[in-house]
This record gives C-alpha cells, structure tokens and sequence, in this order.
C-alpha cells in the first residue's frame, strides 16, 4: 500500500518570509491565509513574491497576485500577475503578462506551467523567446532550464539579423544557440533558401547540416542531396549522396554522390558518378566525367586545361576562291593559342562554364563522344574536346588533337578540327570512307548532318562512290553498286554531302585524284595512315557513358 506519511515526510511546507499584515478569514478557509504588502514566502530552493497572496496552510496551496516571481537559483526568475503555486507537486502555474528570464534569455507568453521537480516550463498560448542572437516563437513549447533547451512545436519562427527560420518543430539552446530541426523547416535570407526536415543550425558560427529532402536555392540554383552542409560566412556548401545541382538558366541538371558549391563566385563541382544533363525539348544530351565543375564567368578569366601549339583556321568569306585565300588579310584567320594550359578567356558575367575532367562520355540520340576533359560555355553554346577526342553521328566517327563542337538548341552548327584531323564515315562492313588534314571545319545543316567539310593542310581522302541504288536495293536497304575507289590529295579539299554521303569534292593546290577500279587496290592502301575504327568503345545508350572502355 502507499505510504501517505513517507509523502508527508518528503513534502516540505511553504513557508512565509515576509508580509505586511496576516489575516484571517473563516468565509475564505478555515485553514486559509491572506498576505498583504510585499509578501515573501520559500519552498525548498525557491523564494517567491508578490502585492498579495492566499496560502492554505493544510493543502500548503499558494495564490499569488501581482508583481509575481519566482526565484530559483542565482539566474532562473519567473515573473507574471497570477500565481498558483502547489507545494506537494511543486507545480507553478503563472497567467498573464509572464516572463522566465533564464541568463541571457527571455520568455514571453500569457500562460506557464512550470514543473519544479522537472525544472520544465510549458508555454500553450503563444510564446516569445528573446536571447542576444536570436528572436524565437511558436504556438507551444517547453523549457528545459537544467540543459537551456526550448522544444518549439506549431508554427515555429526563429528570427536573427541575418536570416528567418520557419519550422513544423525545432528545439534551441539558448546556451551554445543552436537550432535542432524536427520537421518542415525553411530558412530564408537575402542570398538563399534552405528546406529540410531534420537538421541543424549554429547561430553564433552561421553553420548548418540538414537532411531528409534537404535544399538550398541560390540565384538560379538548386542543390540537394541526402546530407547537405551550408556555412553562411563563407557562402559554402557541402553536399552528399543522391546529390542534384539544377541550373535553371542554362537548362542544366548535374547529378553525382558529392558537391561542394561555392555561392559567391556561383561554381560547383560534382564528383562520384558525376552525370551532367543538358535539357531541350526534342533532345536531351548526357554527359559523364570523374569530375564536373560549373562556374560563371564574372571577369576577366583563364581557365587552365592543357597545353597546345597554334594552329591556323579560315573563318573568312567562303565566296572567295580558295586558291588565292593565302594572300587574304590575316583577320580573315583565327588564330587558337593554346600554350601554358590556358583554354579560353571570357568577360561576361551571364556565362555559364561547364568543366568536365577525365573520362568523358558523351550520349544524345543523334552524337556520341568521348574525350580525356571538355568544356561548355553557354556564351557560344560550344563544346571544346581535348586530349584524344571521338565523335560519332550515325555513320560518321570524327578525331582530332583538339575538336570545336558548336550548338544551338542542342544541336550541332559547325565544328573544328585542329591537328591530326580525321573523318570516317563507314560505307559497308569492310569499307570506310576517309578524310585526312591537319585542320577541318565542318557544317551541319537543319537535320544535324555534316553538309560541307574545310580540310587545311596535306588534305586527304578515300571515298567509295555508288551508284544510286535500284528500287529493288532501295526495298532490301541495300545502297547502289560500288563504282570504284576514289584517291584524293591536295594541299586544301572543299566536301559536300548529302545524306551523310559525299557529293561533291574540290581540290585547291597540288590536286591529284585517281579513281580505281573495285578490286584493283590492295586491303592495306584502303586505308589512309591513322585509321581507325573505334566503334567497339562507342557509348550506344545512356548507362554506357558510366562504362570507359579501354582502346
């Protein structure tokens, strides 16, 4: 059975410290006192005072009136107009205009409850946290004195200088002002928006680590992942696994399971598994590397990559003959300097950068690729390929030292070839079509295929030309039959297609051709010097650019 004397022996009386006058009242209770004028009374640790008050002796009940506190300690008062003060539970209930000021910080709220054996207050009608960092409110909450812990629950508001935290339910400590986030939680400043829903954030040192949907919106950003870690002072973050870095203004979603961005010169870098997805509405390009990096130019810049000699290409009139183009003005050259690593300089402060690093896969319906790094500018929507690039469109695959790759929704509008150029475009199972220079520039018409090709310099090229396939070949698929094979060399070569196919071949300077009968030459001059086929390390779906395929 309970031992109700055992209760007794542990409950302690409140007892009366000071009054200006004690009265006694039979109509209030027999064993009811009233305390007027700077009344004083203790329990246990607690001082208590108010204007007036009633004690009940026998239930040892107090209620106290006006100008009400509780002092526990050296640093915990509670302040308010109306106390109900229980003994035997040490449970203090204070009403209106109340205050708990615990060190540094305050609480506001109309009602608490304050559990003495617990040292937890309960707040139920709004309450208004203040410290020296930091304003907090929410509907309901608690208190823990003994650890400086508020468990804010319902509509949750944490304000500082710097930014505004909204929260479902978030627990702060008033001691090392730190937030603990429980639920649906945004944090809104002028330079970028976090959501998350478990986390946490310091705000003496401006540092954070969220989680569970965790993002963080900056400027035309967005990056996620499982765990995200933000530092404000240094406009850092850190994200990983399941990571997601969407630029909305260059249509841009880069994919991987680790991030690092840096908000105020606006760059991130994605590692481990680093997918880059380049969005359009007919087409979408993928493209995967160790390492993405994406930046915008804001100055004068120098990117570093690889080194390179210079090398000569024509972008002048292409009315003007070729045979006399060497006596033209040199602005009608460009001249592509690639020497102490650097790539490019740009001096916009609207240019999205795209930096790929090592092992370089490229798939999108119409173009595959593969290089060792590659760079994107939204500037000119090109794609630079250094360090033994491939290109493949349909039957073409396409190499050089350093290859230019320009776009325009996605799809592709010229490109460069510099040094050690080649094109092969496959006629049969055994046979190749071949072009050979040391620079070319090509020209792609409105269905993505080359229309013209520039060869510069020890221009070269085996063509295996048909004739136009009968209706019955057309019905097979089959193509028309072979009239020979077709040996060009000159020191500059003009080349038309149609369909993929070469129509039209002008030579300029030092011309030679011959045109061989099927048969006539042996396998080995079928071949210029540098052939090679490649299509056995082609990307042939979106999974296979995850695949590095030795040569």
């Amino acid at each position: 059975m309970f031992n109700h004397s055992l209760l007794a022996q542990k409950t302690k009386r409140i007892e009366i410290l000071n009054a200006n006058s004690i009265e006694f009242d039979e109509k209030i209770g027999k064993d009811v006192k009233r305390l007027l004028g700077n009344v004083q009374f203790q329990h246990e640790n607690a001082i208590m005072y108010c204007d007036s008050a009633y004690l009940n002796s026998k239930t040892n009940i107090l209620q106290a009136f006006n100008n009400v506190r509780i002092k526990q300690g050296d640093s915990l008062n509670l302040y308010g107009d109306y106390l109900n003060y229980n003994g035997n539970t040490r449970m203090a209930r204070v009403r209106r205009n109340v205050r708990l000021v615990h060190g540094q910080s305050t609480l506001k709220t109309d009602s608490l409850d304050y559990d003495r054996n617990m040292n937890i207050g309960h707040y139920f009608d709004w309450g208004f946290i203040k410290d020296q960092q930091n304003d907090l409110k929410s509907v309901n909450g608690y208190y823990y004195s003994d650890t400086k812990d508020y468990y804010a629950v319902d509509s949750v508001t944490l304000l500082n200088p710097d930014y505004t935290i909204f929260s479902d339910s978030l627990r702060y400590n008033t001691g090392t002002d730190i937030s603990y986030f429980y639920g649906s939680t945004d944090i809104v400043s002028d330079s970028n928006f976090i959501y998350c829903e478990f986390g946490w954030y310091d705000t003496k040192k401006d540092i954070s680590k969220v989680a569970k949907n965790a993002y963080i919106l900056s400027k035309d950003k967005k990056l996620s992942g499982d765990s995200l870690f933000y530092d404000r002072n240094l406009g850092y973050g850190e994200a990983k696994n399941k990571v997601a870095l969407l630029d909305t203004s260059a249509q841009i979603l880069i994919t991987g399971d680790y991030a690092e961005y840096f908000e105020r010169n606006d760059s991130a870098y994605v590692t481990l598994r680093a997918l880059m997805t380049k969005y359009n509405q007919e087409d979408t390009l993928f493209l995967h590397a160790d390492t993405l990096k994406l930046f915008r130019v804001i100055d004068s810049i120098k990117v570093e990559i690889y080194q390179y000699t210079d090398s000569l290409v024509y972008i002048g009139n292409d009315s003007v003959p070729q045979e006399n183009r060497s006596d033209l003005d040199t602005s009608c050259w460009i001249t592509q300097t690639f020497v102490s690593d650097t790539l490019f300089t740009e001096t916009t402060d609207t240019t999205k950068i795209v930096l790929a690093f090592h092992h370089v896969q490229i798939f999108k319906d119409d173009i595959q690729a593969r290089t060792d790094s590659l760079s994107y500018s939204t500037k000119d929507s090109t794609i630079r390929l250094f360090k033994l690039p491939i290109i493949w469109s349909g039957e073409k695959q396409i190499t050089a030292e350093y290859i230019e790759l320009q776009t325009e929704n996605n799809k592709p509008t010229k490109m460069n070839l510099l040094a050690s150029s080649f094109i092969t475009i496959q006629d049969d199972s055994i046979r190749f079509n071949q072009i050979q220079g040391k620079d070319m520039v090509g020209f792609f018409n409105l269905d993505n295929e080359l229309s013209k090709l520039d060869v510069y310099t020890d221009a070269k090229s085996i063509f295996f030309p048909r004739e136009d396939a009968t209706e019955e070949q057309q019905k097979d698929s089959l193509k028309g039959d072979l009239v020979g094979v077709n040996l060009t060399e000159s020191t500059t070569m003009t080349i038309w297609f149609e369909e993929n196919q070469p129509i039209k071949v002008t030579l300029y300077k030092q011309p030679n051709g011959i045109l061989n009968p099927v048969g006539k030459l042996p396998q080995e001059e079928l071949y210029l010097k540098g052939f090679s086929w490649k299509e056995a390390i082609r990307p042939q779906t979106k999974n296979d650019i995850f695949i590095w395929k030795e040569q």
